[in-house]
């Protein structure tokens, strides 16, 4: 058993017997007690090369991007249309998506939303009317500085800058209030508070934590690349060689030689030799490269908490594996990333754009679409079992012809069997007299 002791310098680590046989924590025997973690700080400059030159890394900063936003989110209510119209309007969708990738690259960016309002303001959304959201422009840290960090432990900002600022070429230095900007960090800095990024923004790229995972598997991946140039490799022996390198005129003689040799091979497919000369043919083997490169590009997605599926396009491998729990656990993890960071973030200019639409303040539930699809028979029988469901509670006698139509109207909406069929019946038989659920946007 172990028992260590640590002597009043603290230079030295005493380790009982069974660590001293197996040299567990010495230096000079456990390679394992020389890793260490340090800070690794990636300039912009790389992060764009990266993104640009690399797909693996342009997959981890893209794919949890396109799988939280491609099924969208939908307004539950009579005003849906209004406000899905003034979503294309200012291109909410397409400058969302830009302004969360670049957040996951970057470690910070942000859609700024363009009012009337002066910008170095808390944001009045009561005072939004109607088309009173202009645009929404996305900046990166690069171009949206952060301003000096809340400290104070009592401040609803705490941790996070007190103020942003920009250069604009008509208006100079501009401040802006956090609460005009929907922000995004990528990956959580450890602390911003007591260890500040040299930024000043309170993210970090996810690129930061996964470079070496990249890094080794574009390694194995050039290395398989540069091996097939070498695949076969013809070793000619030349008797008496070094005994005439020397000789003048015969390094000429030499490569003549080589050439008329590779020229009778790829002519005739025949190579003619003297008696005395030597030929030994050199083949790498790919026997388990692929399984190499594979595994390599595996923990690459498994750095950004991707299925190996999803990230290399694949289908799943093994004996009875099917992928189905491996896309259920990142399905969570987008609902996840969907709930926690891009709701709190975009919060007020959803609030915004709501307004913006339907100059009312009057609060909307917006409900994000599930992310596995179902096929059109699968959501036939999905909505014939609920409304078997709901017929076999009414005639237990537990509910009415009302409470039955309410509750069956809203679980056919909220299963996506028939997506807004609350305003098809609101139109045809008169509104129902439901109230919406606590979340509301």
């Amino acid at each position: 058993m172990s028992d260590f002791k640590i002597d009043p310098n603290a230079r030295v680590i005493y380790d009982g017997l069974e660590s001293m046989i197996h040299g567990v924590g010495d230096p000079n025997r456990d390679k394992a007690a020389s890793v260490y973690f340090g800070q690794k700080v990636i300039p912009d400059q790389q992060l764009e090369n990266a993104y640009e030159s690399n797909w693996m890394a342009r997959n981890l900063v893209d794919i949890p991007v396109m799988d939280s936003l491609r099924r969208g989110w939908r307004w539950e209510g009579d005003a849906h249309e209004i406000i899905e119209d003034e979503e294309r309007r200012l291109n909410l969708a397409g400058n969302l998506m830009k302004a969360f990738k670049k957040g996951r690259l970057f470690g910070g960016a942000a859609l700024y939303i363009g009012t009337d309002q002066k910008p170095e303001t808390p944001l009045d959304i009561d005072a939004i009317d109607v088309g009173g959201v202009k645009y929404l422009n996305m900046m990166t840290r690069k171009q949206l500085n952060a301003g000096e960090i809340d400290t104070d432990p009592l401040s609803e900002h705490y941790g996070l800058p007190k103020e942003y600022i920009v250069s604009s070429t008509q208006n100079g230095t501009v401040t802006i209030h956090p609460s005009r900007l929907a922000l995004f960090f990528g990956d959580e800095r450890s602390d911003n508070v007591y260890r500040p990024s040299s930024t000043g923004w309170p993210g970090s790229s996810v690129l930061q934590s996964t470079h070496d995972a990249i890094a080794n598997a574009q390694g194995s991946h050039s290395s398989v690349a540069s091996l097939i140039y070498e695949a076969n490799i013809d070793m000619l022996g030349i008797p008496d060689l070094m005994d005439n390198i020397g000789r003048q005129g015969y390094e000429s003689e030499l490569i003549k030689r080589f050439r008329l040799f590779a020229q009778a091979k790829g002519v005739t497919g025949m190579g003619v030799m003297d008696s005395k000369e030597t030929l030994d043919r050199k083949s790498a083997s790919f026997a388990n490269l692929s399984q190499l490169m594979e595994t390599f590009a595996i923990f690459v997605a498994a750095s950004g908490q991707i299925p190996a599926t999803r990230f290399l396009a694949q289908s799943p491998s093994g004996l009875v594996s099917t992928g189905e729990s491996d896309m259920k656990n990142y399905y969570d993890l987008i609902q996840s990333k969907q709930k926690l960071e891009i709701n709190p973030a975009t919060a007020l200019l959803f609030a915004s754009v709501r307004k913006s639409a339907t100059g009312e303040s009057k609060p909307i539930l917006r409900v994000w679409e599930p992310l596995e699809q179902m096929s059109v028979i699968e959501l036939a029988k999905l909505g014939k079992d609920t409304a078997e469901t709901v017929k076999a509670m009414v005639e237990t006698g537990g509910f009415n012809s009302a409470d039955a139509r309410a509750l069956l109207t809203a679980k056919l909406a909220e299963n996506g069997s028939f997506p807004h069929i609350e305003n098809i019946l609101s139109e045809v038989l008169g509104p129902l007299d439901i109230e919406p659920p606590p979340e509301s946007v």
